[in-house]
């Protein structure tokens, strides 16, 4: 029976995109689950699977063309495998064996409680990205609001299956971030768990490191993987940083700062130009209230 597999919802605001790369082509076989194509719209890339196990019959656009959502973008013929089965069953017993493997619970992480009088974030960075495998309570993503900044862990174990949105994409109190697939990557996450007691050097130079700490670090050159972790799983505390640097822990912050620092939006490229980049929520913010400020003083 012909399968039609089209565009998904490509996001807010978002009505098409381009196809980057088929990565099967007509007459094709191909596993429900299994990459189809990958998409590119003006905010983020994402990659459609197939919905069936079958054979690929027709592709409905070449790479790079624009395809609108929910428009066709490939047929599969599904009666195509059951054929392929009957006639050479020994060639197909490992072909269709990851088909009638059971797929993991998809959980939805979404957007979790900002704060009073706090509606909406900004996400800042994306620590994971399709396909990869994360462990419960890992950092998934890094949000921005007006007041502060914020990390969102994962729920479960498991492998990253969707983003929602791009990175500096807008999001609400309660919409969903991602999406991730429960137990996909058990196996991962239980090794980096078992080899965590054993190597503490390692497991703490790996651990996600919070905003203030990895602001903190940045600024002053320091070594993470030197610093002492106090914190819950060996993580990283702004303490620990702080006890750092008043220990010495920080050799490469003996140049004195420039007289005149840059302004926030702007920063120096190597080849000495200027090159804009987009502020921060919270700067945007008090930029904002210093100016309102500036136009009411007597």
């Amino acid at each position: 029976m012909p399968t039609e597999i089209k565009v998904p919802p490509l996001g807010e605001s978002v009505t098409e995109a381009s196809i980057a790369k088929w990565m099967k082509q007509e007459g094709d076989a191909i596993a429900v689950d299994e990459n189809l194509v990958e998409l590119e719209t003006d905010k983020a890339s994402m990659e459609v699977p197939s919905p069936v196990t079958g054979k690929i019959v027709h592709l409905a656009a070449g790479e790079g063309d624009t395809i609108a959502a929910g428009s066709v973008l490939a047929v599969v013929d599904e009666t195509a495998k059951t054929g392929n089965a009957k006639s050479k069953p020994g060639a197909n017993a490992t072909a269709t064996k990851p088909a009638s493997k059971p797929t993991g619970k998809i959980i939805e992480v979404k957007v979790p409680a900002l704060g009073e009088s706090v509606t909406e974030a900004s996400v800042a960075h994306w620590t994971k990205k399709v396909g990869d495998a994360i462990g419960a309570d890992e950092n998934l993503a890094e949000l921005e609001t007006d007041k502060a900044t914020l990390d969102v862990p994962s729920p479960v174990a498991g492998k990253v299956v969707s983003l929602a949105v791009a990175e500096g994409a807008t999001v609400k109190t309660d919409s969903v971030l991602a999406t991730i697939e429960e137990g996909a990557a058990g196996a991962t996450s239980t090794k980096v768990a078992t080899a965590s007691p054993t190597a503490t050097a390692t497991a703490d130079s790996s651990m996600p490191l919070s905003p203030a700490v990895r602001r903190l670090v940045e600024e002053n050159k320091l070594d993470p993987s030197r610093i002492a972790a106090s914190g819950k799983d060996g993580r990283l505390t702004k303490a620990d940083v702080l006890a750092a640097m008043e220990a010495g822990g920080k050799p490469t912050s003996t140049t004195p700062p420039p007289p005149t620092p840059p302004m926030p939006s702007v920063s120096q490229t190597a080849s000495g130009g200027e090159e804009r980049v987009p502020m921060s929520r919270l700067r945007q913010v008090i930029a904002t209230r210093l100016k309102e400020a500036q136009n009411t003083a007597a």
